[in-house]
């Protein structure tokens, strides 16, 4: 059994798909035209700096994996996307084609621009799992869990000040924090304004059956396409139970190979560290 595992926002970085971008130019010209930028310019030279930026990081993101799908040539037996990731994961199952996914995916990527003044923290250590009740005995309720990515990271969500502050706490607690290069609070209440937007938005495309599974890694099962709108929609202010849905995986298929499509090896290190936290609790 192989899963293709597509990383989220977070994953870019200056070079990424140079030794695709010659081999698909047809995706490539499509990509410039919809976007209204040259794609090969802001992966490789980003001289306006637009590579870290949300409102062009998920567009050239979901490039990026794509081409590199196409660039496989192989069909694994199932799918699986962390967060904008899924993007990526519904064209290689065939439910969009690449033109229909980079729209909406560029739509997603404008609303989420538009939520000013969040931030994103991660949060790395062996007491992670005490975050929950951390926050809440210290009073803290309006800061939200935005991923459970490994059993010693977590990333929240919340108002930039309210996660600086967090970020003290949590480090005299003992914890290494690390704030993230993104310009909202993604995967939390603070998207609703957004996830409104998005689904009128999404109303006016229409979706193909998916011809291979694709795993939610919002509730770790396989995504329907009777329910294929409000993943979508309220992926916006779920959190990523990224830990959650790699073992779910692993309990039901113990020798599946799970595959990165896309730039770097973050999914990868975080199933290694999965996969050794099962080891020894078994």
């Amino acid at each position: 059994m192989q899963a293709y595992m597509f990383p989220g926002q977070g994953s870019q970085h200056l070079g990424m798909g140079k030794e695709l971008f010659a081999l698909y130019p047809q995706q490539v010209q499509s990509a410039n035209k919809i976007l209204g930028y040259d794609v090969i310019e802001a992966c490789l030279t980003d001289s306006e700096n637009k590579i870290n930026q949300t409102r062009y990081t998920q567009p050239l993101l979901y490039l990026v994996c794509c081409l590199s799908y196409l660039h496989k040539q192989t069909q694994p037996d199932s799918l699986i996307g962390h967060s904008l990731g899924l993007y990526p994961a519904l064209f290689a199952a065939g439910v969009v084609n690449f033109e229909q996914g980079l729209e909406i995916v560029n739509q997603r990527a404008k609303l989420m621009a538009q939520v000013k003044n969040g931030a994103m923290l991660a949060v790395i250590g062996d007491k992670v799992t005490n975050i929950d009740d951390l926050l809440v005995t210290n009073g803290i309720i309006d800061v939200d869990l935005a991923n459970d990515n490994s059993p010693s990271q977590r990333v929240l969500s919340g108002n930039a000040d309210r996660l600086k502050q967090v970020a003290h706490l949590l480090n005299d607690y003992g914890l290494r924090t690390i704030p993230l290069a993104v310009s909202g609070a993604f995967h939390s209440r603070y998207m609703n304004d957004a996830t409104n937007s998005f689904f009128t938005f999404l109303l006016s495309y229409s979706f193909s059956p998916a011809q291979l599974p694709i795993i939610s890694s919002t509730h770790g099962g396989i995504i329907l396409n009777s329910h294929l709108l409000e993943e979508l929609v309220y992926q916006l202010t779920q959190p990523v139970r990224w830990r959650q849905t790699i073992m779910s995986v692993l309990q039901q298929n113990p020798s599946i190979q799970f595959t990165e499509v896309g730039p770097g090896a973050i999914l990868t290190r975080l199933n290694q560290q999965i996969l050794e936290s099962t080891r020894e609790i078994a």
